[in-house]
């Protein structure tokens, strides 16, 4: 399965990996881990800032992780870096 994250990070995280966020959601659930779509960011939103990262990984690796919010034109996921370090390095794309 293909994952895309959006960041400012990319050269650091080609170097040294993905890092969990953390934060509350809406201020009441606590999430952890890194954000991913499975379709790519549109390249229109993207600022001069930003990198889209593509990781392809075992869909039944991320499944756990997926969000399930309805109405959402693609699958998210939240998944911890420690998963995504067993798949090797994303590319820029």
């Amino acid at each position: 399965m293909k994952l895309y994250h959006l960041t400012p990070a990319g050269e650091e995280i080609l170097k040294n990996g993905f890092t969990d966020s953390d934060g509350f959601f809406m201020d009441k659930t606590f999430f952890a881990g890194v954000w991913f779509s499975d379709s790519p960011v549109d390249s229109s939103i993207l600022s001069g800032g930003e990198s889209q990262l593509l990781i392809e990984v075992p869909e039944e690796a991320v499944l756990e992780f997926e969000l399930g919010e309805k109405g959402k034109p693609c699958r998210e996921f939240l998944v911890p870096a420690e998963v995504l370090k067993e798949y090797g390095t994303p590319a820029i794309i």
